[in-house]
């Protein structure tokens, strides 16, 4: 092959100048919509638009004449940020001085200077965006009679000289043309936000007179359909296409050829309310043109999704209003095999707690589709480009950056975020590759809060180590199984069973049904046993065979002094599970719950020997009943796969009370103080000190030093890290003697951080009103998004799990958030915004 001649990498030019776009592609800049939202093609309209489209925000298009403008798009162009994307490679043009070519580059602070600029990637150059959109005419100068070409109809793409007094840019923004196109794109940015104030709005009486009859006209459409989204009602029938029709066709007409079809619940309501004396509606659908009845699957995802975007646009408000912010997450697999990430949003409005629920995440289509590149990029996760063959495997780090990435889609501001609530799996909690480690990466002063729920039912589930607890577990399991799978079987306990008509299975995840599931077994044992004899007594061999073996695992001292120990403790932190799980406890009342139950338990250990008496009396009790002898297990000198340490005597309450209950209580012990009371999070424990109860326990003389140690903490906060110590000092002195008064006098003490932030008066203590804030959004529980799986099975069923992973999050916000009102004008104004219709909704 014969090499190349240097002169064959350059071309010969007979300007002086030229412009030059580098051999990458130029990446298109993403917006940052504040609610992602993709709107599917309508069949009622023509026009497909979706609301990321670069079509609609590519300047170029516009001069060309590539798409007819209208006052959507003209919005759109205006109100988006005309900086280019951090990947944009900037172009550059070439000039000969003094016989060397020189480059001139396209700069960022261009951009920055003037909001007007926009690069085109179809013209290949700068266009002044307010002057393509809003002249009237393309001739100027002091005559009208000069054709204007630069950045108005033809690009600018030499760089040479932008800047300074006589530079392009700079010239063109004292123009006087320029000057009037900004004033006309101001006049119609406030005429698009507030309709009223269009002159042709104003004089057009018909006008109003239509948009308001076609208001009307929709909304009861759209009332239907929040009422069906919010009561989690299917919308859609088997074949529920074209306009509804009000033909009664009875079943034994056989002649008739229409047959009776569902047409699904959203078409049925309708024609109830039409029957019901909705004159409007039914004037509606039977004048309408089939292009125009707003009743088409795809209107209803439009609908639906604008009803979920007014309900996310108050969530955000309010979290944004409240500054400060916590994110929860949390991933489970639906009836479809989906990956699903729930994401939950904690923070305080009004110094009420609120953990608002944001959607549904397709987590694969998110990460390995929407944003694949760059959430693999920022992962630092290599992958070949070539190769077609790649494994979908969400990691930390890239479950991290896709949270990052919805966070920053929603438009929050990661160094608001002071919490990340998690389950605690190596993908989350990973120091090397976590999720949580990836977020903190983003979020400056985010610290990671364990789900303390999970943390407790782990500490339970820790007592499976000793044998005696994990064959009385087992067993358990297997009785209750047993039952569940049959209906004659379950019918006979029925019998026995006084107070409940069944038993609880030994949930995964329902915490407290774990605890209810052993409490009830306890009190429900002499039936249960009584239930399985009968059983026993069948002429079915597989009902009567297994309903032996569990009589003889029940019927044991083994089984029935486990269980009793194992009901003792569960009793302990029965109540404890419930409280936290509530969305209005912080870490202070958690940490305050935890350290109750520790004590408690510490106690059981100590006076061991009394409180297992008091147990073996009240087994020896149900022993009597089922008629079992109590005996020692047979022991032998070595023994390794059971407890088998001698006692010193033949008394079982010694060997059980050395062999199981000690184990049992130290193997809890232990677990909680592990994962509760590590010094994880040493600031959290330290900023607990300003929490009323415990700031009084401050001596005098260790204020100085205490104090210290809290502005050191609260000075790593990026919000204070400006705040003269001087003060935060203050203040703390203030509220320090605040409460040694009230201590004084005698009155109530607040014990928790959302009471004391209710009596923290943010005119007087500004900056402990601000650190309260960051206690209180704290998350102690992922049971919010625990909650939202529920709602997931609920929702999408055997029967819908071909739903559309948008429609999904979109019914589930309505589902979810009951409580939050949708004004269904704003559904209607939203509506009408997203594209071109056939009818006019607004003036």
């Amino acid at each position: 092959m014969s090499k190349r001649k240097i002169s064959s990498y350059f071309t010969s030019t007979s300007d002086n100048s030229k412009h030059f776009i580098p051999d990458q592609p130029k990446q298109v800049e993403k917006e940052q919509p504040i609610i992602p939202l993709l709107i599917e093609p309508n069949k009622e309209s023509n026009t497909i638009v979706t609301s990321n489209s670069s079509n609609y925000t590519d300047i170029g298009q516009v001069v060309s004449g590539s798409i007819i403008l209208n006052d959507f798009i003209k919005f759109t162009i205006l109100e988006k940020n005309n900086k280019p994307s951090e990947d944009f490679v900037f172009p550059f043009s070439l000039h000969n001085k003094k016989g060397k070519e020189e480059k001139r580059y396209l700069r960022l602070n261009h951009f920055q200077k003037f909001s007007w600029l926009e690069y085109s990637k179809n013209e290949n150059g700068l266009f002044c965006k307010t002057c393509v959109l809003f002249l009237t005419t393309t001739m100027g100068g002091a005559h009208k009679t000069e054709q204007l070409k630069r950045l108005v109809t033809k690009p600018l793409n030499l760089y040479s000289k932008l800047l300074g007094k006589d530079g392009a840019l700079e010239v063109h923004n004292s123009t006087h043309y320029h000057k009037k196109a900004a004033q006309c794109a101001i006049d119609f940015k406030i005429t698009y936000l507030n309709p009223n104030r269009e002159v042709i709005n104003m004089l057009d009486s018909q006008r109003k007179k239509e948009v308001a009859e076609n208001r009307a006209r929709i909304r009861p459409i759209i009332e239907t359909i929040i009422f069906l989204g919010r009561q989690n009602i299917a919308l859609r029938g088997h074949r529920d296409d074209g306009k509804v029709s009000f033909d009664e066709f009875p079943i034994d007409n056989v002649d008739n050829d229409k047959s009776v079809i569902n047409e699904g619940n959203f078409k049925q309501l309708l024609k109830y309310r039409v029957a019901s004396g909705d004159h409007v509606l039914k004037n509606h659908l039977e004048t309408s043109t089939a292009r125009a009845t707003y009743i088409s699957g795809f209107t209803q995802n439009e609908i639906i999704n604008c009803c979920s975007k007014v309900i996310l646009d108050k969530i955000c408000s309010e979290a944004k209003e409240a500054k400060q912010f916590s994110v929860i997450f949390d991933e489970t697999t639906d009836i479809s095999n989906i990956s699903q990430l729930s994401l939950i949003i904690r923070y305080i409005f009004k110094n009420q707690v609120n953990e608002k629920f944001l959607g549904f995440i397709n987590c694969h289509d998110y990460i390995f589709e929407k944003n694949k590149d760059k959430l693999l990029k920022d992962s630092g996760v290599n992958q070949d480009p070539i190769s077609e063959i790649q494994e979908p495997k969400i990691t930390g780090k890239i479950l991290g950056n896709a949270v990052v990435q919805l966070l920053q889609d929603f438009n929050f501001n990661l160094d608001n975020c002071v919490g990340v609530g998690t389950d605690g799996c190596s993908v989350m909690v990973s120091s090397a590759n976590g999720a949580v480690q990836q977020i903190k990466q983003f979020a400056k002063n985010a610290v990671h809060s364990p789900c303390s729920s999970h943390a407790l039912n782990l500490c339970i589930s820790k007592s499976s180590n000793i044998q005696l607890i994990r064959n009385c577990v087992g067993v358990i399991k297997e009785t209750i199984s047993f039952f569940h799978l049959s209906a004659k079987r379950n019918f006979v306990l029925k019998k026995y069973l006084t107070g409940h008509k069944s038993l609880s299975s030994l949930c995964e995840t329902r915490w407290v049904e774990r605890h209810d599931s052993v409490l009830q077994f306890k009190n429900s044992l002499v039936n249960i046993v009584e239930t399985l004899t009968e059983i026993s007594q069948w002429n079915d061999i597989t009902s009567s065979a297994k309903a032996k073996i569990l009589i003889s695992g029940l019927c044991t001292c083994d089984f029935i002094l486990s269980l009793n120990s194992l009901s003792q403790i569960l009793s302990v932190t029965y109540p404890i599970s419930k409280i936290l799980q509530k969305r209005d406890e912080d870490v202070v009342t958690a940490s305050i719950h935890i350290n109750n139950v520790i004590d408690v338990l510490q106690k059981y250990r100590s006076s061991c020997e009394d409180k297992f008496k008091c147990l073996f009396e009240e087994s020896k009790l149900t022993f009597e009943k089922l008629d079992v002898e109590m005996k020692l297990p047979r022991l032998v000198g070595r023994q390794t796969h059971r407890g088998n340490i001698n006692s010193g005597s033949n008394d079982p309450l010694d060997y059980y009370r050395i062999n199981m209950y000690i184990p049992l209580l130290e193997s809890i012990l232990e677990d909680l103080k592990y994962r509760f009371l590590s010094k994880e999070n040493e600031n959290i424990v330290t900023l607990m000190l300003l929490v009323p109860s415990c700031i009084i326990k401050i001596k005098d003389e260790e204020t100085y030093t205490t104090f210290k140690k809290i502005i050191q903490v609260i000075t790593c906060y990026s919000f204070f890290e400006h705040v003269p110590e001087e003060l935060i000092n203050g203040e703390l002195e203030l509220w320090y003697a605040q409460w040694s008064k009230q201590e004084t006098e005698g009155k109530n003490i607040c014990k928790n951080a959302l009471d004391a932030l209710d009596e923290c008066h943010h005119h007087v203590f500004p900056i402990l009103h601000e650190v309260l804030c960051i206690i209180c959004s704290l998350p102690i529980s992922v049971a919010s998004a625990e909650r939202t799986f529920s709602t997931l099975r609920r929702l999408k069923t055997w029967l819908r799990s071909q739903m559309g992973n948008e429609r999904l999050s979109s019914l589930a916000m309505l589902h979810v958030h009951r409580d939050i009102d949708i004004n269904i004008d704003n559904v209607i104004d939203m509506f009408a915004k997203m594209k071109n219709r056939n009818k006019n909704f607004i003036l």
